[in-house]
């Protein structure tokens, strides 16, 4: 970051110069504005500070006979010893950013700060600009650029689209006219309507060279999310794509954290299966799905052999890899139905619209599979018991037969798949 001091006292650029340098500015200074204007010729500053009082002209004056592109590239700063209210109001007008008392350094000491690390803070993003203009172009472009973006361009509203439908962008700024057929309303409209929900809400900046209130109204109104004449300064320009961009970043963030606290209430943080809470949530429907429905739904209740002797004898870390590595087995073999870890080595598979028969046999491959697969180089088995849905059962009923079932795997020497003996053969085929 660059800054130029212009004032005509050697001690008040002294203390300006402090007040920059402690939040790591680089600063140049002048004199007298005749000297600023000399080295402004060709060169960039981040950040303009002068004073009213000069003998030439005064700090209002100077700034009018800069080049509109440096008074719109930079932030400028008015300061004064005293009458401050007096010129604040012309200030603004002619598009001096702020104005401080030389008696209040305080203000203008959080206001650089503030400056400092927004500028330090490089925003991250892509951004598609679609301006037909190419000095425009490449005006708006170096200006993303500076701040940390990546850009692309395009002159065509077709091409846009087609840009908009492949890749992924966080902000699209596009102008009202555009090269070839379509417009910046084209745009805008095939993103709103976009089928992908997320391209659909990409932020859109509309700029135009028309500032009117109706044009600007119309693209509002169309889902432009804001607005940017180009008779503006490229600071509100810059200042406009900041801000959508971090409420839109925002947004993306408070949704992944949503969907982190979503996942941790209805997942087990180990195994990533689902946990007993989701459980409870989903029981009763899958019950009332069975009933209304008279299609087959069945139970598979597992448990890990021996979990508490490969605990003892390998240690917790070990028993938590084998939970681990045993919930990615069961999701995988059963990337389709609804798999929990209900407690310890406890696992649970609802299997909707299936038979005894298909649900046993599923269990029993399962088992076989599971067998092979030495989950951290040890000979790890799971015994699994299986019932079925019969009218007018509720849901713990059916689970405490597929328990039941489960102990009965267990005590008949594990590593097997015991069915729920209350079934006849007509629910075996059912």
């Amino acid at each position: 970051m660059k800054a130029l001091i212009v004032d005509s006292s050697k001690s008040t650029r002294k203390i300006l110069s402090s007040l920059l340098k402690k939040y790591e500015i680089e600063v140049e200074e002048a004199a007298s504005p005749l000297q600023a204007i000399e080295l402004l010729d060709g060169q960039h500053v981040d950040l303009l500070l002068f004073s009213y009082h000069h003998k030439s002209m005064n700090g209002i004056e100077f700034f009018k006979a800069l080049p509109p592109k440096t008074r719109s590239s930079c932030v400028s700063l008015l300061v004064a010893s005293n009458a401050i209210h007096q010129i604040a109001h012309e200030s603004i007008e002619v598009g001096i950013t702020a104005c401080f008392s030389k008696l209040n350094i305080s203000s203008l000491d959080t206001f650089i700060q503030n400056f400092a690390q927004a500028k330090r803070n490089k925003l991250q993003g892509r951004v598609l600009l679609i301006e037909d203009s190419p000095s425009l172009s490449q005006v708006y472009g170096e200006r993303l650029a500076s701040i940390g973006l990546d850009c692309e361009f395009c002159v065509d509203a077709e091409g846009a689209i087609q840009r908009i439908s492949d890749n992924t962008y966080d902000l699209v700024i596009t102008d009202f006219s555009l090269a070839g057929i379509g417009d910046g309303f084209s745009v805008i409209s095939a993103i709103r309507n976009s089928h992908d929900a997320a391209k659909s809400r990409i932020p859109i900046l509309a700029i135009s060279g028309l500032n009117s209130p109706a044009r600007r109204t119309q693209l509002l109104l169309n889902g432009a999310n804001d607005f940017y004449s180009k008779d503006s300064s490229l600071e509100e320009f810059e200042i406009r794509v900041k801000h959508l961009l971090e409420s839109y970043q925002l947004l993306l963030t408070y949704e992944m954290q949503y969907q982190t606290m979503q996942s941790l209430a209805t997942h087990d943080a180990l195994t990533k299966l689902y946990n007993r809470h989701y459980l409870r949530d989903v029981q009763q429907q899958v019950i009332s799905e069975a009933y209304m429905s008279s299609k087959p739904l069945a139970l598979i209740v597992a448990d890990v052999d021996f979990f508490k002797q490969i605990n003892d004898t390998y240690g917790h870390k070990i028993g938590d890899e084998v939970l681990a590595a045993a919930g990615a087995l069961f999701a995988n073999f059963f990337a389709n139905e609804l798999c929990f870890r209900i407690g310890g080595e406890e696992f649970l598979v609802i299997l909707k619209n299936t038979t005894t028969l298909a649900a046993s046999q599923y269990a029993q491959g399962f088992c076989d599979y599971f067998a092979n697969q030495h989950l951290s180089g040890l000979n790890v088995t799971i015994s699994a018991g299986v019932a079925s849905y019969e009218y007018g059962d509720d849901f713990e009923h059916l689970f405490a037969r597929a328990d039941d079932a489960l102990s009965k795997a267990k005590l008949s020497g594990r590593n097997q798949v015991v069915l729920d003996q209350s079934l006849n053969m007509l629910s075996l085929m059912a």
